[in-house]
């Protein structure tokens, strides 16, 4: 488990599609928030960089990464992505750059997985839709050290394929303007890797 003590003055790479606010990115602004005011912790965003949502997270003290990830699923988009994984991985192989991965969507999970298991820190999985078991593979989510899933009825079709103690449902309707969260993600799974 995670201790909250370890969680002070630490940086959270996280892995962001979207520069649209939707609700998961609601919720991204909500624990980014949550954990900036009660950790001091500093969110590195890596993603396109464009959009309000971007736009918003920098204003509010979150750094930029600017990256043109590829869709992982896309035949067409097979070389560029091996060829911006490297582009991260050297861009964060300092083992003091980043603590933790987390992806707020697992369209961008194997970029988030890879870099974990290279840095040897944990990623955690934010999904927001419903997912098929086709997709775990596909997307390395089984190579994620934790797995956050908003819906029981996804819980339910894919918590067969994950180990014990790496998928969690953490239901998260959000209503705006944004409240504080009353739960720390982190400290829902059990981990073998320390912060």
């Amino acid at each position: 488990m995670v201790e909250k003590n370890s969680l002070k003055n630490i940086k959270i790479l996280v892995f962001q599609k979207s520069g649209y606010i939707g609700g998961a990115e609601k919720n991204l602004q909500r624990w980014v928030k949550y954990f900036h005011d009660k950790y001091n912790t500093k969110i590195i965003l890596c993603g396109p960089g464009n959009g309000k949502f971007f736009e918003e997270m920098e204003v509010n003290g979150c750094e930029i990464s600017r990256s043109d990830l590829p869709d992982w699923r896309k035949g067409k988009n097979f070389l560029k992505r091996y060829i911006i994984r490297s582009k991260i991985w050297n861009s964060y192989r300092n083992k003091n750059s980043v603590n933790l991965i987390f992806s707020n969507d697992f369209f961008y999970s194997p970029y988030a997985v890879y870099l974990g298991k290279k840095l040897n820190i944990p990623v955690i999985v934010h999904i927001q839709s419903d997912l098929e078991p086709k997709r775990i593979n596909q997307y390395s989510l089984n190579h994620a050290d934790g797995v956050i899933i908003t819906t029981r009825s996804t819980y339910k079709k894919i918590s067969p394929f994950f180990k014990p103690n790496v998928l969690k449902m953490i239901p998260c309707g959000v209503e705006y303007p944004l409240k504080p969260i009353s739960f720390d993600p982190i400290f829902q799974f059990d981990q073998e890797k320390k912060i």
